[in-house]
């Protein structure tokens, strides 16, 4: 009986209330709403179309030169030492166009493998969009800067230091100009003129070195002093000839 009370008491407003309005669905027809799907397809649409920039649609040109370095494409190439400013070398990269730079804002600039550093790595391959070519992407340096590109000029030059995060290959420049609506609007490469090596920064430097080889010298040192001292200064142990003897006697009974 209880049980039947139980089942039966429940209030039938709460059994036939209507589900809750939900944020996808209309109240009326609990139907999904159209809103959130546009909306989706509206950022994923914008996403696409900024992840997949091809080179081939960015219209204008930019001419990029690196008259620093040796002007050749085989080696032996032009060294630049990587490291802190300190230390490291550096490479002018120089930009100039022809082109109506009216509505050009910013250009940034890349560093890019050349084809004897993408030998057997294909995480360096090339790509034929500006966001998925890992030719010019590093673990450690991703652009080497963005910088500002001022209306109705037609060059520009900057001076790159690799820092310490680079790893040693031969590489070349990418330019690449964006307007104000970060569309790319022009392009260019070093590529074609000349190739440079950057040589890795070593982490262990002569300093390190000579500090580790003065500790281990000590260290040889000190465990060669403490045995020394051991052996001369440490208290001998007492002769035995001083202390009392013992003997030990036994008897036998000759049984009759």
């Amino acid at each position: 009986a209880n049980l039947f009370f139980f089942f039966t008491s429940t209030p039938p407003a709460i059994l036939l209330s209507p589900p809750a309005p939900s944020l996808f669905f209309s109240q009326k027809s609990q139907t999904m709403s159209p809103l959130p799907l546009l909306l989706l397809l509206a950022l994923t649409s914008t996403m696409h179309a900024h992840a997949a920039t091809l080179y081939a649609d960015i219209p204008g040109v930019i001419d990029v030169a690196t008259p620093s370095v040796d002007q050749t494409t085989t080696a032996p190439f032009s060294e630049i030492q990587a490291g802190a400013p300190s230390e490291a070398g550096n490479v002018t990269i120089a930009l100039s166009t022809e082109e109506d730079t009216a509505d050009w804002s910013t250009v940034t600039l890349r560093l890019c493998y050349a084809p004897i550093s993408q030998v057997d790595r294909k995480w360096r391959s090339t790509k034929d969009n500006v966001q998925g070519n890992t030719q010019c992407k590093q673990p450690g340096l991703k652009k080497i800067a963005t910088i500002p590109w001022e209306s109705g000029t037609n060059t520009l030059e900057y001076t790159f230091q690799p820092s310490e995060n680079v790893a040693e290959a031969v590489y070349f420049i990418e330019a690449l100009v964006q307007n104000a609506n970060e569309t790319y609007v022009a392009k260019g490469f070093s590529g074609q003129k000349a190739f440079f090596q950057v040589i890795g920064w070593e982490a262990v430097d002569a300093g390190l070195i000579t500090a580790a080889a003065v500790l281990s010298a000590l260290s040889w040192a000190s465990l060669g002093i403490y045995f020394i001292k051991d052996y001369l200064f440490t208290k001998k142990p007492t002769s035995m000839s001083n202390s009392p003897s013992f003997s030990l006697t036994t008897s036998t009974k000759t049984l009759a």
